[in-house]
């Protein structure tokens, strides 16, 4: 899942693993899948193993190994942390056993959640650009913003308002 998501997002951005130059910043959201009893017993038919036959623990997993492909795959987006822990080819060591043991590796631009009722990845990308060029000052600009934060709880009033604010901009539109 982590190696799928991440091709994906590549692939979107240009397949080279960098943010197209006029990216000013961006946000990941991923809607993954999760295991249930009826999937974990077609697997076994199948002869195939899963990392886990607890259903809770493969929410979890999804979770994390969606956040972390995104999070490699989005690697020059300002707010990772991986910077420095990838090699040569991007490629970040014992990278699938760090999945939700190792919280170091995350990204404040990626957000995931799992349901039942998928069968694969749904990926959502929200791009701000710059406007440098004379041609880009001309075209009308977006009713629409973006503000990004990270979330302290799960019902972090104080960030979203934080990220509204941003969002309505110093003119508060």
């Amino acid at each position: 899942m982590a190696a799928e998501t991440r091709r994906a997002i590549e692939e979107y951005l240009g397949g080279d693993g960098n943010l197209p130059n006029d990216i000013d910043d961006m946000f990941v959201q991923i809607k993954c899948p999760l295991l249930t009893p009826e999937r974990i017993t077609e697997a076994a038919a199948r002869g195939e193993t899963c990392a886990t036959t607890d259903c809770y623990k493969s929410m979890a997993l999804s979770r994390g190994a969606s956040a972390i492909g995104a999070a490699v795959a989005s690697i020059n987006c300002r707010a990772t942390t991986l910077e420095g822990r990838l090699n040569d080819d991007y490629e970040v060591p014992n990278f699938y056993a760090s999945i939700c043991e190792d919280y170091s590796f995350g990204s404040d631009r990626v957000s995931s959640s799992a349901g039942v009722e998928l069968m694969h990845c749904e990926i959502l990308m929200m791009l701000t650009r710059r406007r440098e060029s004379s041609a880009s000052l001309t075209t009308p600009r977006s009713k629409f913003r973006m503000a990004l934060g990270r979330m302290d709880d799960a019902i972090d009033l104080v960030g979203v308002t934080r990220c509204v604010e941003r969002a309505r901009g110093p003119r508060g539109t």
